[in-house]
């Protein structure tokens, strides 16, 4: 804690005001026998279930039960000719920190049990109960001449190992050869078709709602002809008609507008001045 100290004073401060049992290894119960505390079990499982959990439900656990079966034959095989008093895994682990105590030296410490020592390497000095729980009580194991696998725990010794896989799991025969129990048998329900064609609409996904850039979205409001209105048209207002409208939504004098505008435009073009009419001529003749 010292050292988080210096290194962060605000990390610190933040586990100092939590309980030490509660995130510290060196405050934690020793009655678990492994640091595994992850769901590696779990995701295993459910790896290996892939295959089979999208089939129907009796099928599903048929297979899944065979899958088993066949897993615990297999490790059966297996440990009936394993010879070790300490488990596999166990065994590989002892293996490991056991080349790790030449770098330590161990000394008894006077305990009448002789379970108590002090293992050193260099300027590094620590007391140790025995046990393979670390390198430091490997070496004073070794100190003793003992062997390290009589310090193993029972639970990780073979003989849990095969207390686990004692049982064994027992076939299910097939359909046909079920005892008849005279009782109705289940039906499945009656599956009525819905009226009309089915639709299956596609779920629109929520960035699909969102604008593209600046591309804003395109709207439409309609207009009455009638009262002027937006939101509705001239068939459904109901409204009195404004000026210069009719009740049908349709504006006055805007045929008679565009006739005038048609005969003044003729107008101007045949009053042409004469003189444009002359230069016309000349250029023509050039």
């Amino acid at each position: 804690m010292q050292r988080l100290k210096r290194m962060n004073e605000d990390a610190w401060a933040y586990l100092a005001k939590l309980d030490p049992g509660c995130w510290t290894k060196s405050k934690f119960s020793h009655y678990p026998k492994l640091d595994n505390i992850t769901n590696n079990m779990t995701e295993v499982w459910n790896a290996k279930i892939v295959y089979y959990r999208g089939k129907p439900i009796l099928t599903m656990l048929e297979e899944l039960k065979c899958y088993i079966m066949r897993r615990m034959a297999q490790h059966k095989k297996a440990l009936s000719m394993y010879t070790s008093i300490v488990a596999p895994v166990q065994q590989k682990r002892m293996e490991a920190i056991m080349k790790d105590t030449k770098h330590w030296t161990s000394q008894w410490t006077g305990h009448n049990a002789r379970q108590v020592f002090e293992v050193q390497m260099h300027n590094k000095k620590l007391g140790v109960h025995l046990g393979i729980s670390c390198v430091h009580a490997m070496a004073a194991i070794a100190k003793r001449g003992d062997r390290a696998d009589t310090y193993v725990h029972k639970w990780l010794k073979m003989d849990a190992f095969r207390a686990t896989y004692g049982h064994s799991i027992s076939p299910v025969n097939s359909k046909e050869y079920w005892e008849k129990s005279g009782e109705i048998s289940s039906i499945p329900p009656k599956i009525k078709r819905p009226i009309g064609r089915p639709v299956k609409r596609r779920r629109r996904d929520p960035v699909e709602d969102r604008t593209e850039g600046n591309k804003a979205k395109k709207t439409f409001q309609v207009t009455c002809g009638k009262c002027g209105e937006t939101g509705h048209n001239a068939k459904t207002c109901k409204e009195a008609p404004k000026a210069g409208t009719n009740p049908k939504g349709k504006v006055k004098g805007k045929s008679k507008k565009n006739s005038t505008a048609t005969q003044e435009e003729v107008q101007l073009s045949q009053s042409a001045p004469v003189a444009e009419l002359d230069m016309c001529d000349n250029m023509l003749r050039i």
